[in-house]
């Protein structure tokens, strides 16, 4: 199975230096697909839910248009069941700045 986010993000900033934390959140959709086959016989199944994540994180200039990033995002999705969805999600990632 997988769970794929379609959001939006808004992230804020702190500091104009090479280190800079943010917090932010994301908002949209989350779409759950899940597979199973048994001897040949396959079922699947397909949903979409709304969802948001908080989100907080770091920033760090490694030049003037290259830059690190890492994050910890709690992702929370409305299910409309009693029991709603959450997950937590470390991301790293490389950012190269088009124009600075």
């Amino acid at each position: 199975g997988s769970y794929v986010p379609i959001t939006a993000l808004l992230e804020y900033h702190f500091g104009t230096g090479k280190v800079r934390p943010f917090l932010g959140a994301n908002v949209g959709l989350y779409t759950a697909k899940v597979k199973v086959t048994v001897q040949g016989m396959s079922v699947s199944d397909s949903q979409t839910n709304f969802g948001f994540a908080p989100v907080g994180g770091i920033e760090y200039d490694i030049q003037d248009n290259l830059a690190f990033t890492a994050n910890l995002k709690y992702n929370y999705i409305l299910t409309g069941d009693d029991v709603n969805d959450a997950y937590i999600g470390i991301n790293v990632g490389i950012i190269y700045k088009l124009n600075k």
